[in-house]
């Protein structure tokens, strides 16, 4: 995983149109809920443009984001001006990668959201991000991955997938994007490409090839013992964003372990 991963650096101003609409996302309520149980300060990792931060924070959470682009944050510091104050000063935003870093206070609650996890593309790298939010983590601090269980089937090596076409009148644009997938499983890769068509209202059209890479988890037991190296206990794992057991059936791998 570079420093600052390129697709969104090039491509931040598109990032909520794309990803964030409400029919898209059912995990809100989860990490509100998951932060008044484990208490804080919160810390998420890969933050973005805020789209989970500032839920918490309207909800009481005192929250800190780090992410590694500058234009997601920027973004971000953009949406703050228009919250309430007493949600802004919840809120401190920092710029990091989320390999090394030391943020100087220590949380009760750290997570990383929507697969962000999986930019990590190499064990050791996964092994960095984890032992970093142990340093930043209080003593018994619950920390939560979140990521998709793999299903080969369902994304087919090589075929693409149109997985959105929607207007934004507000922009005045229509994006039509498609996807493909390759693997590469000896290193438990999956390079994701993208290509997007940003159309305006006049009917001119601009296309956007791009992609990046994601390390799959391949089942609990890896996960497990990965945590169990970087000096956390793994507590639960749920199969979905209701809280439900993780089963063979399950969609989702939503890791929560405790820093021993």
């Amino acid at each position: 995983m570079p420093g600052e991963i390129e697709f969104y650096k090039k491509y931040a101003n598109l990032y909520d149109l794309q990803w964030s609409e409400k029919d898209r996302f059912d995990d809100l309520g989860f990490w509100v809920k998951l932060a008044k149980r484990f208490g804080g300060p919160v810390l998420e990792l890969a933050c973005g443009t805020g789209r989970v931060t500032l839920p918490l924070a309207r909800a009481g959470a005192r929250i800190t984001g780090l992410d590694s682009s500058g234009e997601m944050l920027a973004i971000f510091r953009k949406k703050l001006p228009k919250e309430k104050s007493e949600v802004r000063e919840r809120v401190v935003l920092k710029r990091g990668d989320m390999r090394d870093f030391d943020l100087g206070e220590r949380f009760g609650f750290a997570f990383v959201p929507f697969n962000s996890f999986l930019h990590l593309e190499t064990v050791e790298d996964e092994e960095r991000c984890i032992r970093a939010v142990h340093r930043n983590l209080k003593p018994n601090g619950v920390f939560v991955i979140d990521v998709f269980k793999p299903d080969f089937r369902k994304w087919p090596e090589k075929t693409l997938h149109m997985d959105l076409s929607r207007e934004y009148p507000e922009a005045g644009i229509k994006i039509t994007r498609l996807s493909s997938r390759e693997y590469e499983h000896p290193k438990q890769q999956i390079h994701a490409h993208y290509y997007m068509d940003v159309i305006s209202m006049e009917g001119k059209a601009k296309r956007h090839e791009t992609g990046f890479t994601l390390r799959y988890i391949w089942d609990v037991n890896e996960m497990k013992a990965m945590l169990e190296r970087c000096g956390f206990s793994l507590e639960k794992v749920y199969g979905d964003y209701k809280f439900g057991p993780f089963t063979p059936l399950s969609e989702k791998m939503i890791f929560v372990a405790r820093k021993k």
